[in-house]
């Protein structure tokens, strides 16, 4: 019986079909912090990064919120729970419109509407969120949660409509679903089996580049 070729003795062209076929099946992560989604400059840094990564495997990009941008929830949060005024939803609402004004020329005008309008969307939201707790002067651990995740809601719609300006075909993950966790918001508990089954979905698809947020 022939022995099976070894991965030093295979052809370069089988070891490319091998990386291929792995490649696949594997989703490379990248994950990118406050500071660097907090710029135009390194947005477009990103996207370059990750077009550069998607030629030779499928991406999955997880984005913090701006830097600074969780803080200020979480002070405006605080305020409201105190029943003070904040100026929390315009500073939000101000900062990303800023960041989205300056990637417009690559973003075109009708993708630059349809993210004005998701953010406004999301600072409508955070608004409702505060006067929510300032009326009832109690904050959930969900709503606590739930208002943070704005942060990172509102960096992913930027990098996202950046990404597909660039002509990349994004998918936008919910991890609530991909990656399901019970428990208290803040201090959930993982769970790991139905994280594989959704994950093993994943990777069977065909999306080269998917995005999600890193807190939720």
């Amino acid at each position: 019986m022939s022995e099976r070729p070894t991965i030093e003795d295979a052809s370069p062209a089988a070891l490319e079909a091998r990386r291929a076929r792995l490649a696949a099946h594997t989703i490379r992560v990248m994950k990118f912090g406050g500071t660097s989604v907090a710029t135009a400059a390194r947005l477009r840094d990103i996207v370059a990064l990750v077009g550069t990564a998607a030629q030779k495997e499928r991406v999955a990009v997880v984005a913090s919120a701006v830097s600074g941008i969780t803080d200020l929830l979480l002070a405006g949060l605080a305020a409201a729970g105190a029943g003070r005024t904040s100026d929390t939803v315009s500073q939000y609402r101000a900062r990303h419109a800023a960041l989205a004004g300056e990637l417009s020329p690559e973003l075109g005008v009708e993708r630059f509407g349809r993210l004005m309008r998701s953010l406004e969307d999301l600072a409508l939201e955070l608004d409702e969120r505060l006067r929510g707790v300032a009326l009832l002067r109690d904050c959930s651990p969900r709503v606590h949660a739930h208002t943070v995740t704005l942060g990172e809601r509102a960096s992913c719609a930027i990098l996202g409509a950046l990404l597909a300006a660039a002509g990349h075909d994004v998918r936008a993950l919910d991890p609530l679903v991909v990656l399901p966790c019970s428990g208290d918001p803040l201090e959930a508990t993982p769970n790991v089996s139905a994280m594989h089954a959704a994950l093993a979905e994943l990777r069977q698809g065909g999306d080269l580049v998917m995005l999600m947020p890193g807190f939720f």
